[in-house]
């Protein structure tokens, strides 16, 4: 609510004290993510996104880091990595594709040329030669399997 006013500093204190409480709250994180976006602090934006892919297990919490770090690619003109990135939380959750297929036009738009869209292992090759988790952790995947 805070973020929505344009009350960053409030909204950063609020949202500091939620992930004291609850540290794994991915909805904390990406809330405090887009704070730091908002404020030009890109360092913590990418930390805060890759802290909550490492805790996330919900499509939708993965796809939207991968949004969240093909964002940060694509204001590094790293096109590459961008791609994968979209493409990974297209591949991830498609109910969501809206928001990354947007920004794969964008990045078309900005690179002057036409995309070619790699396949589900070209993805994964670029996001973990990129040191970018594929998928759940390997944490998350055995909390996963032993409450199965």
């Amino acid at each position: 609510m805070l973020l929505e006013l344009r009350e960053a500093e409030g909204a950063e204190a609020a949202l500091r004290e939620a992930l004291r409480v609850n540290p794994v709250s991915t909805d904390a994180m990406f809330e405090l993510a887009e704070v730091m976006k908002l404020t030009g602090r890109q360092r913590e934006f990418r930390e805060l996104t890759l802290r909550a892919l490492s805790v996330a297990y919900s499509l939708a919490t993965l796809a939207r880091a991968y949004r969240n770090l093909g964002y940060l690619a694509v204001e590094e003109s790293d096109f590459e990595i961008a791609v994968a990135c979209y493409c990974m939380s297209l591949a991830i959750d498609p109910d969501r594709a809206q928001a990354a297929q947007s920004e794969l036009f964008y990045i078309q738009q900005v690179s002057g040329t036409t995309l070619e869209f790699p396949d589900r292992q070209t993805v994964e090759a670029t996001l973990a030669r990129n040191g970018i988790q594929v998928g759940p952790s390997q944490l998350v995947r055995q909390l996963m399997d032993s409450a199965a």
